[in-house]
Formats: C-alpha cells, structure tokens, sequence
C-alpha cells in the first residue's frame, strides 16, 4: 500500500494543514466529499457516456441520461486504463466543483478504500488526486464505519459488518483494529454470501463465533433498506445495529483523518 511518506515524496507536500484537508468517500452507489470549509456534499456514482467514450454527465444528471456505474462502461474503450484514468479524474474534479472545493493542490485527501483484492481501483483514485496535486491517505472502508458506528476497539473480539449496494454486499471481519477478512460478491448470490459468511466465522476463536452470530452483522455505508434487508436474510444473523442510509464511512474517516493529521503536520 502506498504510504503516506511515498506518497508526500512523490508528490512534494511537506506539511499539510487541517484547514485544506479533504476527506473522500467513494462508494458503488453513491460519492461524498468533505472539507472544514465546505461541509459535506454528496452525488451518485455515475457517469454517462457518449459517442466514442465523451463524457456526457456525472451524478443525478447522468442517471437521467441512463448513466452506468462510475467506470462500468467506461473499460470498453480500446484503451481501458487510459481510458478509466481520464473519467476517474474527471469526476473527481466534478464531485470537487459540486462541493465547492476549487483546488486540491496541496492538500491531504483521506480517501477510503475496499479489500486489497481491488488495487487496481485504489491504484487509480490514488493516481488521479495525485495527477490534481493531491495527498492520497488510505483509510479501509470497515474500519471508519467502526470508529462512526461507535463500535468498540475492544482488543481481540471480532465484528462482522456488512456494506450493501445497488450491485455488490461487502462483508468484512474486523478484529483487534484491522481487518481479518474481507469479500465482494454480487448481491444475489445468496448461497455464496451465507457460504462465505460460515467460512469467516468458523475460521475465528469459537467464542468470537459465537459472539457475532448472538450480536449479528453491523451494516453500514449508504446501503438502501430494501436490498439489505433482502440480501442479510441469507446471512442469516441478526441486525447488531439499525440500518444506516447516511454517509457513515465518511463520518469515520473523517474522525480519523482529525486524529492522523496533527501527526502528519508535525512530520520533520
């Protein structure tokens, strides 16, 4: 993963300040940014796409244009990367204008990201906040949603959260402040999902097993009430909280970023 360090080398930023910081969240259903200046501002992830790959629209416009997923079509143009990069950055510097942000040079961006089994999506959004003169800071998805869903960093007892989206249900298993497990699969695919669910908690402490299946799955993130309650019925474990349809991974980078920044400003 890239480093803080690596990356303020690469892209020549000494000290940031808090008033500059940015804070990104990038979901499959819906994008929020937050800065102390601007406050919170969110949009869909969506993008359509016109004749030979043009960019129509972005957000709520693009859904009335019939808008695919952020990068979905975007990977049939002859050049898939190249092409990926350029809608990549384009959106974010769309998503930054909505919000008011005019610049980003300079200035941290925590931005949070799945499983490590999606580099190439992490590698891109890195690329294109360093290509607009930006910090990238990683922060994994399940662990802000832990900080702002107020679940304890309770030593070594495992948790098991649960992101939904339109496509997609993210599970994780997070134990002693990190991550133990983490998977993507499509939504429907309700066999796999208990399948998987049955294969993490049988590979804890049988006291951690027990625990989750007695407390259940904490869902977070802007999952919709009416895929969750449809795709966690295959899971088969209780809700340990209500469902959340706000931006609670950002809310939990957010706190993060406000503890990582001081040490990051007094960096020699």
């Amino acid at each position: 993963m890239l480093t803080p360090q690596r990356l303020r080398r690469r892209s020549g930023i000494r000290k940031p300040s808090a008033e500059a910081m940015v804070v990104l969240d990038i979901g499959e259903d819906v994008t929020s940014v937050w800065s102390p200046g601007t406050g919170i501002r969110s949009e869909p992830s969506r993008v359509a796409l016109g004749t030979g790959g043009r960019v129509r629209d972005f957000g709520f416009a693009a859904d009335l244009l019939g808008g695919s997923s952020l990068l979905g079509e975007a990977t049939a143009h002859p050049d898939p990367y190249r092409r990926r990069e350029q809608v990549a950055t384009e959106f974010l510097a769309w998503v930054f204008e909505r919000a008011g942000i005019r610049a980003i040079q300079g200035s941290p961006v925590f931005l949070s990201i799945y499983d490590s089994s999606m580099r190439g999506e992490r590698n891109l959004w890195c690329e294109a906040i360093l290509q607009m003169g930006g910090d990238p800071l990683l922060v994994h998805r399940p662990l802000a949603a832990r900080v702002s869903l107020g679940i304890p960093d309770d030593g070594p007892r495992s948790h098991l959260l649960a992101e939904v989206s339109e496509s997609n249900i993210h599970l994780a298993v997070i134990r002693s402040s990190s991550v133990h497990v983490s998977r993507r699969m499509p939504r429907h695919a309700h066999v796999r999902i208990r399948d998987f669910t049955d294969q993490c908690l049988r590979s804890l402490d049988p006291d951690d097993e027990l625990e989750i299946r007695d407390t259940g799955v904490y869902l977070y993130g802007w999952s919709a009430a009416r895929h969750a309650g449809e795709t966690l019925r295959a899971i088969d474990l209780p809700l340990a909280a209500p469902v959340s349809l706000g931006p609670t991974v950002l809310d939990g980078v957010r706190v993060i970023a406000e503890e990582v920044l001081p040490c990051l400003v007094t960096e020699n």
